[in-house]
Protein backbone atom coordinates (compact mmCIF):
# COMPACT_ATOMS: atom_id res chain seq x y z
CA UNK A 1 0.00 0.00 0.00
CA UNK A 2 1.21 3.08 -0.41
CA UNK A 3 -0.41 6.41 0.21
CA UNK A 4 -0.37 9.26 -2.51
CA UNK A 5 0.13 12.66 -0.91
CA UNK A 6 -0.68 14.86 -3.90
CA UNK A 7 -3.58 17.57 -4.62
CA UNK A 8 -3.74 19.15 -7.92
CA UNK A 9 -6.00 21.83 -9.85
CA UNK A 10 -6.19 22.04 -13.11
CA UNK A 11 -7.68 25.64 -14.37
CA UNK A 12 -5.81 28.86 -12.78
CA UNK A 13 -7.97 30.70 -12.23
CA UNK A 14 -9.94 28.97 -9.69
CA UNK A 15 -9.92 29.20 -5.88
CA UNK A 16 -8.00 26.02 -3.91
CA UNK A 17 -10.01 23.65 -2.12
CA UNK A 18 -9.30 24.02 1.77
CA UNK A 19 -10.17 20.65 3.42
CA UNK A 20 -10.41 20.01 7.04
CA UNK A 21 -8.35 16.42 6.22
CA UNK A 22 -4.96 18.12 4.86
CA UNK A 23 -3.01 15.78 7.12
CA UNK A 24 -3.40 13.36 4.03
CA UNK A 25 -1.44 15.33 1.83
CA UNK A 26 2.10 16.36 2.57
CA UNK A 27 2.26 18.77 -0.73
CA UNK A 28 -0.08 20.19 -3.40
CA UNK A 29 0.95 22.33 -6.64
CA UNK A 30 -0.98 24.33 -9.19
CA UNK A 31 -0.86 22.92 -12.75
CA UNK A 32 -1.96 25.32 -15.75
CA UNK A 33 -3.83 24.39 -18.55
CA UNK A 34 -4.92 27.69 -19.80
CA UNK A 35 -8.96 27.49 -20.85
CA UNK A 36 -9.67 24.01 -20.64
CA UNK A 37 -12.31 22.66 -18.28
CA UNK A 38 -11.20 22.87 -14.95
CA UNK A 39 -10.56 20.17 -12.46
CA UNK A 40 -9.64 19.74 -9.05
CA UNK A 41 -8.86 16.36 -7.66
CA UNK A 42 -6.73 14.24 -5.11
CA UNK A 43 -5.51 10.72 -4.61
CA UNK A 44 -5.57 9.83 -1.36
CA UNK A 45 -4.13 6.06 -1.29
CA UNK A 46 -3.63 3.12 -3.96
CA UNK A 47 -2.04 0.28 -3.60
CA UNK A 48 -1.07 -2.76 -6.51
CA UNK A 49 -0.68 -6.15 -7.03
CA UNK A 50 0.09 -7.94 -9.50
CA UNK A 51 -3.36 -8.48 -10.88
CA UNK A 52 -4.08 -4.52 -10.44
CA UNK A 53 -4.55 -1.22 -8.90
CA UNK A 54 -6.61 0.27 -6.47
CA UNK A 55 -7.45 4.01 -6.41
CA UNK A 56 -8.98 6.17 -3.89
CA UNK A 57 -9.62 10.33 -3.98
CA UNK A 58 -12.32 12.58 -4.93
CA UNK A 59 -12.69 14.79 -8.01
CA UNK A 60 -14.36 17.66 -8.43
CA UNK A 61 -15.23 20.12 -11.54
CA UNK A 62 -16.47 23.08 -9.60
CA UNK A 63 -19.88 24.39 -11.58
CA UNK A 64 -19.51 21.84 -14.33
CA UNK A 65 -21.39 18.37 -12.23
CA UNK A 66 -19.16 15.13 -13.11
CA UNK A 67 -21.06 12.86 -14.89
CA UNK A 68 -19.02 9.70 -15.42
CA UNK A 69 -15.35 8.89 -14.41
CA UNK A 70 -13.22 6.15 -16.86
CA UNK A 71 -10.13 5.06 -15.02
CA UNK A 72 -7.85 3.62 -17.81
CA UNK A 73 -4.46 1.85 -17.26
CA UNK A 74 -3.17 0.25 -20.49
CA UNK A 75 -5.84 -2.04 -22.52
CA UNK A 76 -8.41 -2.01 -18.66
CA UNK A 77 -10.61 0.60 -17.98
CA UNK A 78 -12.98 1.13 -14.62
CA UNK A 79 -16.19 3.29 -15.14
CA UNK A 80 -17.43 5.26 -12.37
CA UNK A 81 -20.95 6.96 -12.11
CA UNK A 82 -21.67 7.28 -8.72
CA UNK A 83 -19.69 9.29 -6.36
CA UNK A 84 -19.58 8.94 -2.49
CA UNK A 85 -20.50 12.24 -0.49
CA UNK A 86 -17.85 14.04 1.52
CA UNK A 87 -18.31 16.28 4.18
CA UNK A 88 -15.23 18.02 3.91
CA UNK A 89 -16.04 19.43 0.20
CA UNK A 90 -19.54 20.48 0.86
CA UNK A 91 -18.26 24.36 0.59
CA UNK A 92 -17.21 24.11 -3.06
CA UNK A 93 -19.55 20.28 -3.81
CA UNK A 94 -23.01 21.66 -3.47
CA UNK A 95 -24.44 17.67 -2.75
CA UNK A 96 -20.62 16.76 -1.47
CA UNK A 97 -20.80 13.98 -3.98
CA UNK A 98 -16.86 13.95 -5.10
CA UNK A 99 -15.48 10.69 -3.78
CA UNK A 100 -14.52 7.72 -5.83
CA UNK A 101 -12.59 4.09 -5.14
CA UNK A 102 -12.10 1.34 -7.56
CA UNK A 103 -9.94 -1.46 -8.10
CA UNK A 104 -8.88 -1.74 -11.89
CA UNK A 105 -7.98 -5.43 -12.74
CA UNK A 106 -5.10 -4.13 -15.00
CA UNK A 107 -0.83 -4.36 -15.34
CA UNK A 108 0.71 -2.38 -12.14
CA UNK A 109 3.20 -0.92 -14.81
CA UNK A 110 1.08 0.21 -17.24
CA UNK A 111 -0.30 3.88 -17.61
CA UNK A 112 -2.74 5.34 -15.80
CA UNK A 113 -5.31 7.93 -16.95
CA UNK A 114 -8.35 9.84 -15.99
CA UNK A 115 -10.63 10.67 -18.18
CA UNK A 116 -13.77 12.97 -16.76
CA UNK A 117 -16.81 13.72 -18.45
CA UNK A 118 -18.99 16.74 -17.98
CA UNK A 119 -22.09 18.80 -19.49
CA UNK A 120 -18.86 20.83 -20.31
CA UNK A 121 -17.05 17.95 -22.33
CA UNK A 122 -14.49 15.65 -21.39
CA UNK A 123 -10.99 15.90 -20.28
CA UNK A 124 -8.28 13.20 -20.01
CA UNK A 125 -5.24 13.84 -17.49
CA UNK A 126 -2.48 11.58 -16.51
CA UNK A 127 -1.35 10.21 -13.43
CA UNK A 128 1.80 9.66 -11.54
CA UNK A 129 1.29 7.34 -9.24
CA UNK A 130 5.13 7.48 -6.66
CA UNK A 131 7.48 4.90 -5.83
CA UNK A 132 8.17 4.10 -2.07
CA UNK A 133 11.24 2.72 -1.02
CA UNK A 134 11.00 -0.80 2.05
CA UNK A 135 11.78 0.14 5.48
CA UNK A 136 14.61 -2.64 6.53
CA UNK A 137 14.31 -4.61 9.47
CA UNK A 138 16.18 -3.30 12.48
CA UNK A 139 16.71 -6.52 14.89
CA UNK A 140 14.72 -7.27 18.17
CA UNK A 141 16.62 -5.54 21.01
CA UNK A 142 13.95 -7.58 23.31
CA UNK A 143 16.12 -10.70 22.35
CA UNK A 144 19.27 -9.09 23.47
CA UNK A 145 18.48 -7.94 26.40
CA UNK A 146 16.74 -10.92 27.64
CA UNK A 147 20.31 -13.09 26.53
CA UNK A 148 21.97 -10.21 28.25
CA UNK A 149 20.27 -10.70 31.85
CA UNK A 150 20.37 -14.58 31.50
CA UNK A 151 24.04 -14.59 30.62
CA UNK A 152 24.74 -11.70 33.29
CA UNK A 153 22.61 -14.36 36.27
CA UNK A 154 25.14 -17.11 34.76
CA UNK A 155 21.70 -19.28 34.85
CA UNK A 156 19.86 -21.92 33.48
CA UNK A 157 18.19 -21.27 30.10
CA UNK A 158 15.54 -22.80 28.53
CA UNK A 159 14.36 -22.97 24.77
CA UNK A 160 10.91 -24.47 23.37
CA UNK A 161 11.45 -25.52 19.61
CA UNK A 162 15.48 -25.70 19.80
CA UNK A 163 15.10 -28.16 16.89
CA UNK A 164 16.84 -26.48 13.96
CA UNK A 165 13.66 -27.07 11.12
CA UNK A 166 14.16 -24.64 8.20
CA UNK A 167 17.37 -24.79 5.63
CA UNK A 168 20.35 -22.83 6.88
CA UNK A 169 18.32 -22.52 10.65
CA UNK A 170 21.34 -21.59 12.90
CA UNK A 171 21.03 -22.88 16.29
CA UNK A 172 20.47 -19.72 19.61
CA UNK A 173 23.34 -21.22 21.88
CA UNK A 174 26.00 -18.63 21.03
CA UNK A 175 23.41 -16.15 22.30
CA UNK A 176 24.07 -17.87 25.92
CA UNK A 177 28.21 -18.11 25.91
CA UNK A 178 27.91 -17.43 29.94
CA UNK A 179 24.69 -19.24 31.26
CA UNK A 180 25.31 -22.34 33.87
CA UNK A 181 23.08 -24.39 31.68
CA UNK A 182 21.33 -24.12 28.25
CA UNK A 183 18.21 -26.98 27.70
CA UNK A 184 17.33 -26.96 23.96
CA UNK A 185 13.55 -28.95 24.43
CA UNK A 186 12.22 -30.09 21.49
CA UNK A 187 9.34 -32.86 20.77
CA UNK A 188 11.22 -34.41 18.23
CA UNK A 189 15.13 -35.58 18.42
CA UNK A 190 17.46 -33.18 16.50
CA UNK A 191 21.44 -32.44 17.37
CA UNK A 192 20.31 -29.63 19.17
CA UNK A 193 17.77 -31.12 21.17
CA UNK A 194 18.97 -32.01 24.79
CA UNK A 195 15.45 -32.99 26.08
CA UNK A 196 13.16 -34.67 23.68
CA UNK A 197 9.53 -34.04 25.28
CA UNK A 198 6.46 -31.47 24.92
CA UNK A 199 6.19 -28.09 26.23
CA UNK A 200 3.04 -28.53 27.61
CA UNK A 201 4.93 -30.64 30.14
CA UNK A 202 7.75 -28.52 30.93
CA UNK A 203 7.73 -28.93 34.58
CA UNK A 204 8.41 -32.71 34.21
CA UNK A 205 10.65 -32.21 31.70
CA UNK A 206 12.78 -29.78 33.32
CA UNK A 207 12.06 -29.63 36.93
CA UNK A 208 9.95 -26.86 39.04
CA UNK A 209 11.52 -23.61 40.00
CA UNK A 210 14.48 -24.70 38.26
CA UNK A 211 15.45 -22.63 35.72
CA UNK A 212 16.31 -18.76 34.89
CA UNK A 213 14.86 -18.35 31.72
CA UNK A 214 12.69 -19.80 28.79
CA UNK A 215 12.48 -18.38 25.23
CA UNK A 216 10.61 -19.84 21.71
CA UNK A 217 11.34 -18.63 18.63
CA UNK A 218 8.18 -19.40 16.43
CA UNK A 219 6.68 -22.39 18.18
CA UNK A 220 3.76 -20.71 20.46
CA UNK A 221 1.79 -20.70 17.29
CA UNK A 222 2.26 -24.82 16.84
CA UNK A 223 1.24 -25.11 20.85
CA UNK A 224 -1.85 -27.21 21.14
CA UNK A 225 -2.96 -24.88 24.17
CA UNK A 226 -0.79 -22.62 24.67
CA UNK A 227 -1.94 -21.43 27.59
CA UNK A 228 -1.45 -24.64 29.27
CA UNK A 229 2.24 -24.25 28.21
CA UNK A 230 2.08 -20.76 29.57
CA UNK A 231 1.42 -22.05 32.88
CA UNK A 232 4.11 -24.75 32.74
CA UNK A 233 6.78 -22.29 31.92
CA UNK A 234 5.86 -20.31 35.16
CA UNK A 235 6.01 -23.60 36.92
CA UNK A 236 10.02 -24.20 35.96
CA UNK A 237 10.78 -20.57 36.36
CA UNK A 238 12.41 -19.32 39.50
CA UNK A 239 11.30 -16.01 41.08
CA UNK A 240 12.49 -13.26 38.82
CA UNK A 241 13.41 -15.24 35.92
CA UNK A 242 12.42 -14.27 32.40
CA UNK A 243 11.00 -15.42 29.18
CA UNK A 244 10.75 -14.47 25.50
CA UNK A 245 8.61 -15.47 23.09
CA UNK A 246 8.07 -14.66 19.42
CA UNK A 247 5.55 -15.99 17.03
CA UNK A 248 3.14 -14.83 14.23
CA UNK A 249 0.49 -12.20 13.94
CA UNK A 250 -0.08 -12.63 9.83
CA UNK A 251 1.55 -15.38 8.57
CA UNK A 252 1.23 -18.14 5.66
CA UNK A 253 -0.10 -21.53 6.92
CA UNK A 254 2.83 -23.72 8.25
CA UNK A 255 4.15 -27.06 9.19
CA UNK A 256 0.28 -28.89 8.62
CA UNK A 257 -1.29 -30.43 10.50
CA UNK A 258 0.11 -28.28 13.66
CA UNK A 259 -0.45 -24.95 12.94
CA UNK A 260 -3.10 -23.71 15.40
CA UNK A 261 -2.25 -20.09 16.50
CA UNK A 262 -1.60 -16.46 15.67
CA UNK A 263 -0.82 -13.77 18.50
CA UNK A 264 -0.91 -10.34 18.21
CA UNK A 265 0.76 -8.18 21.31
CA UNK A 266 -1.60 -7.74 22.96
CA UNK A 267 -2.60 -11.64 23.08
CA UNK A 268 0.89 -12.27 24.05
CA UNK A 269 0.95 -9.42 26.89
CA UNK A 270 -2.36 -11.92 28.18
CA UNK A 271 -0.62 -15.24 27.79
CA UNK A 272 2.43 -13.60 29.62
CA UNK A 273 1.05 -11.24 32.23
CA UNK A 274 -0.19 -10.95 35.36
CA UNK A 275 -3.00 -13.51 34.95
CA UNK A 276 -0.33 -15.92 34.75
CA UNK A 277 2.42 -14.82 37.04
CA UNK A 278 4.00 -12.50 35.31
CA UNK A 279 4.80 -8.46 34.63
CA UNK A 280 5.18 -7.28 30.86
CA UNK A 281 8.44 -5.77 30.45
CA UNK A 282 7.79 -4.97 26.61
CA UNK A 283 5.61 -6.38 23.74
CA UNK A 284 5.09 -5.02 20.20
CA UNK A 285 4.89 -6.31 16.83
CA UNK A 286 7.15 -5.67 13.48
CA UNK A 287 7.62 -6.94 9.70
CA UNK A 288 4.78 -5.04 8.20
CA UNK A 289 2.32 -7.66 6.06
CA UNK A 290 -0.10 -5.67 3.48
CA UNK A 291 -2.70 -8.26 3.33
CA UNK A 292 -4.37 -8.45 -0.39
CA UNK A 293 -7.59 -10.47 -0.57
CA UNK A 294 -8.70 -13.32 -3.27
CA UNK A 295 -11.96 -11.76 -2.90
CA UNK A 296 -11.98 -8.04 -3.79
CA UNK A 297 -14.93 -6.28 -4.20
CA UNK A 298 -15.84 -4.99 -0.28
CA UNK A 299 -12.88 -6.02 0.89
CA UNK A 300 -10.32 -3.09 -1.51
CA UNK A 301 -9.61 -1.37 2.10
CA UNK A 302 -7.71 -4.25 3.38
CA UNK A 303 -4.05 -3.73 1.98
CA UNK A 304 -4.41 -0.41 3.62
CA UNK A 305 -4.51 -2.13 7.33
CA UNK A 306 -1.10 -3.91 7.99
CA UNK A 307 -1.32 -7.12 9.91
CA UNK A 308 2.56 -7.88 11.00
CA UNK A 309 4.87 -10.96 10.52
CA UNK A 310 5.86 -10.76 14.10
CA UNK A 311 4.88 -10.39 17.26
CA UNK A 312 7.19 -10.82 20.89
CA UNK A 313 6.87 -10.61 24.47
CA UNK A 314 9.38 -9.88 26.78
CA UNK A 315 8.16 -10.55 30.53
CA UNK A 316 9.60 -11.30 33.98
CA UNK A 317 7.87 -13.69 36.56
CA UNK A 318 6.22 -11.99 39.52
CA UNK A 319 4.36 -14.30 41.25
CA UNK A 320 4.36 -18.60 41.21
CA UNK A 321 1.09 -20.20 39.95
CA UNK A 322 -0.56 -22.89 41.81
CA UNK A 323 -0.61 -26.29 40.01
CA UNK A 324 -3.96 -26.40 38.21
CA UNK A 325 -4.54 -22.78 37.68
CA UNK A 326 -3.77 -23.28 33.65
CA UNK A 327 -5.82 -26.77 33.36
CA UNK A 328 -6.06 -29.16 30.67
CA UNK A 329 -8.64 -29.03 28.52
CA UNK A 330 -7.84 -32.89 27.14
CA UNK A 331 -6.27 -35.84 28.39
CA UNK A 332 -2.79 -34.88 28.76
CA UNK A 333 -1.84 -37.83 27.48
CA UNK A 334 -4.19 -37.43 23.84
CA UNK A 335 -2.50 -33.80 23.91
CA UNK A 336 0.97 -35.22 24.32
CA UNK A 337 0.46 -37.62 20.77
CA UNK A 338 -0.93 -34.33 19.00
CA UNK A 339 1.78 -32.62 19.82
CA UNK A 340 3.92 -35.50 18.33
CA UNK A 341 2.13 -35.11 15.28
CA UNK A 342 4.30 -31.73 14.13
CA UNK A 343 6.23 -32.63 11.63
CA UNK A 344 9.67 -34.48 12.07
CA UNK A 345 10.82 -33.21 8.81
CA UNK A 346 12.52 -36.41 7.23
CA UNK A 347 13.11 -40.11 8.10
CA UNK A 348 14.65 -40.67 11.82
CA UNK A 349 17.56 -42.64 9.97
CA UNK A 350 18.69 -39.46 8.52
CA UNK A 351 19.31 -37.35 11.83
CA UNK A 352 22.55 -36.66 13.46
CA UNK A 353 21.59 -38.23 16.74
CA UNK A 354 22.41 -36.17 20.24
CA UNK A 355 25.66 -37.72 22.06
CA UNK A 356 23.15 -38.42 25.16
CA UNK A 357 19.89 -40.37 25.67
CA UNK A 358 16.66 -38.83 24.80
CA UNK A 359 13.89 -41.12 25.87
CA UNK A 360 10.38 -41.26 24.88
CA UNK A 361 7.83 -42.85 27.37
CA UNK A 362 4.58 -44.35 27.19
CA UNK A 363 2.60 -45.85 30.05
CA UNK A 364 0.09 -48.64 30.26
CA UNK A 365 -2.17 -48.95 33.36
CA UNK A 366 -4.25 -51.80 34.48
CA UNK A 367 -7.58 -49.56 33.36
CA UNK A 368 -6.24 -48.51 30.42
CA UNK A 369 -7.19 -44.93 30.97
CA UNK A 370 -4.21 -43.55 31.75
CA UNK A 371 -4.86 -43.91 36.23
CA UNK A 372 -3.11 -45.76 38.53
CA UNK A 373 -5.65 -46.99 41.22
CA UNK A 374 -4.52 -48.11 44.80
CA UNK A 375 -6.90 -50.63 46.24
CA UNK A 376 -7.32 -48.89 49.33
CA UNK A 377 -5.59 -47.04 51.94
CA UNK A 378 -2.75 -49.22 51.64
CA UNK A 379 -3.18 -51.27 48.88
CA UNK A 380 -0.05 -51.10 46.02
CA UNK A 381 -0.96 -49.97 42.64
CA UNK A 382 1.30 -50.70 39.29
CA UNK A 383 1.81 -49.55 35.96
CA UNK A 384 3.94 -50.24 33.17
CA UNK A 385 6.33 -47.72 31.23
CA UNK A 386 7.81 -48.53 27.57
CA UNK A 387 10.46 -46.18 26.65
CA UNK A 388 12.36 -45.51 22.88
CA UNK A 389 15.95 -43.89 23.40
CA UNK A 390 15.98 -41.63 20.08
CA UNK A 391 19.38 -39.88 21.39
CA UNK A 392 22.49 -41.49 21.65
CA UNK A 393 23.61 -44.51 24.09
CA UNK A 394 24.27 -43.88 27.97
CA UNK A 395 23.46 -44.57 31.41
CA UNK A 396 19.36 -43.37 32.52
CA UNK A 397 18.60 -42.95 36.13
CA UNK A 398 14.67 -43.70 36.34
CA UNK A 399 12.45 -42.49 39.15
CA UNK A 400 8.97 -41.37 39.97
CA UNK A 401 7.69 -39.05 42.03
CA UNK A 402 4.57 -36.43 42.54
CA UNK A 403 5.73 -33.71 41.41
CA UNK A 404 4.54 -30.38 43.38
CA UNK A 405 1.95 -32.55 45.24
CA UNK A 406 2.34 -34.69 48.65
CA UNK A 407 0.16 -37.05 48.25
CA UNK A 408 0.53 -39.96 50.77
CA UNK A 409 2.01 -42.78 48.49
CA UNK A 410 5.50 -44.55 48.40
CA UNK A 411 6.99 -45.31 45.19
CA UNK A 412 9.65 -47.28 43.32
CA UNK A 413 10.67 -48.61 39.95
CA UNK A 414 12.14 -51.59 38.52
CA UNK A 415 13.64 -52.64 35.54
CA UNK A 416 11.24 -55.32 33.10
CA UNK A 417 11.52 -58.12 31.00
CA UNK A 418 9.81 -56.76 28.19
CA UNK A 419 8.15 -60.37 27.33
CA UNK A 420 6.93 -61.28 30.68
CA UNK A 421 6.90 -57.92 32.63
CA UNK A 422 8.50 -59.46 35.60
CA UNK A 423 11.07 -57.39 37.74
CA UNK A 424 14.57 -58.11 36.42
CA UNK A 425 15.93 -56.61 39.91
CA UNK A 426 13.49 -55.59 43.10
CA UNK A 427 12.17 -52.17 42.86
CA UNK A 428 13.63 -49.52 44.41
CA UNK A 429 13.23 -45.53 44.50
CA UNK A 430 15.53 -45.13 41.60
CA UNK A 431 17.37 -47.80 38.77
CA UNK A 432 19.98 -47.01 36.51
CA UNK A 433 19.87 -49.05 33.22
CA UNK A 434 22.58 -48.64 30.23
CA UNK A 435 20.20 -47.87 26.92
CA UNK A 436 21.69 -48.05 23.18
CA UNK A 437 20.28 -45.60 20.45
CA UNK A 438 16.45 -46.89 19.63
CA UNK A 439 16.99 -49.24 22.76
CA UNK A 440 13.28 -50.21 23.80
CA UNK A 441 13.69 -51.11 27.71
CA UNK A 442 10.84 -51.40 30.08
CA UNK A 443 9.59 -50.57 33.26
CA UNK A 444 7.17 -51.20 36.36
CA UNK A 445 6.09 -48.54 39.03
CA UNK A 446 5.07 -49.33 42.50
CA UNK A 447 2.67 -47.36 44.01
CA UNK A 448 1.89 -47.99 47.91
CA UNK A 449 -0.73 -46.50 49.73
CA UNK A 450 -0.49 -45.29 53.21
CA UNK A 451 -4.06 -43.29 52.92
CA UNK A 452 -6.45 -41.34 51.09
CA UNK A 453 -5.57 -40.05 47.46
CA UNK A 454 -8.85 -38.28 45.76
CA UNK A 455 -9.51 -38.35 41.94
CA UNK A 456 -7.66 -34.90 40.98
CA UNK A 457 -5.91 -36.19 37.71
CA UNK A 458 -4.59 -32.57 37.50
CA UNK A 459 -3.17 -32.30 40.56
CA UNK A 460 -2.58 -36.04 42.07
CA UNK A 461 -0.40 -37.44 39.58
CA UNK A 462 2.95 -40.03 39.42
CA UNK A 463 5.86 -38.71 37.63
CA UNK A 464 8.25 -40.77 36.17
CA UNK A 465 11.58 -39.13 35.23
CA UNK A 466 14.34 -40.22 33.22
CA UNK A 467 17.71 -38.36 33.76
CA UNK A 468 21.20 -38.49 32.78
CA UNK A 469 24.37 -39.52 34.68
CA UNK A 470 25.15 -35.10 35.17
CA UNK A 471 21.32 -35.12 35.96
CA UNK A 472 19.93 -33.20 33.28
CA UNK A 473 16.60 -34.75 32.09
CA UNK A 474 16.03 -36.55 29.05
CA UNK A 475 12.47 -37.88 29.37
CA UNK A 476 9.13 -38.28 31.40
CA UNK A 477 5.64 -38.90 31.37
CA UNK A 478 2.99 -39.76 34.10
CA UNK A 479 -0.21 -40.88 34.91
CA UNK A 480 -2.74 -40.35 37.70
CA UNK A 481 -3.06 -41.43 40.83
CA UNK A 482 -6.69 -42.55 42.83
CA UNK A 483 -7.62 -44.38 45.83
CA UNK A 484 -11.22 -44.69 45.22
CA UNK A 485 -11.48 -47.63 42.92
CA UNK A 486 -13.94 -48.72 40.55
CA UNK A 487 -13.79 -52.36 38.67
CA UNK A 488 -10.74 -53.77 38.16
CA UNK A 489 -8.82 -55.91 37.77
CA UNK A 490 -6.38 -54.14 40.68
CA UNK A 491 -3.41 -55.95 42.34
CA UNK A 492 -3.95 -57.47 45.81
Amino acid sequence: MLQVARRRWLGESRPRIALAAQRLWSFARRVRHGTAMPIAYALETFWCDKYGIYLQGWLHCYEHPVEQLVIRIGGDSRTITEFSPRADLSAVVPDGRAGFAAYVPASPRAPVLLTVRTSAGERTLAVDLPRSSISQPTGLPAFGRFAQELNRRRGVVVEIGARLVSPGAQGLRGWFPDVERYIGVDVHPSPNVDVVGDAHRLASLVGTEAVDGVFSISVLEHLTLPWVAAGEINRVLRDGGWVFHLTHQTWPVHEQPNDFWRFSDEGLKVLFGPLTGFTVVEAGMFNRMDIYPEIRQGYEQMPLIPGWGGAYVLAQKIRHLPDGMAGWAIDPELLHRRSQEYPDHGDAADVDWPAAPAILALTATLSNDGTVCIPGETGTGVFAVATLNVGGAGAIAVSADTGAAQLPVSLAVCQTDPETGACLTPPSPTVTSMVDRQATPTFGVFVGGAGMVPFDPQANRVFVRFKSADGVPRGSTSVAVRTECTGGPWPA
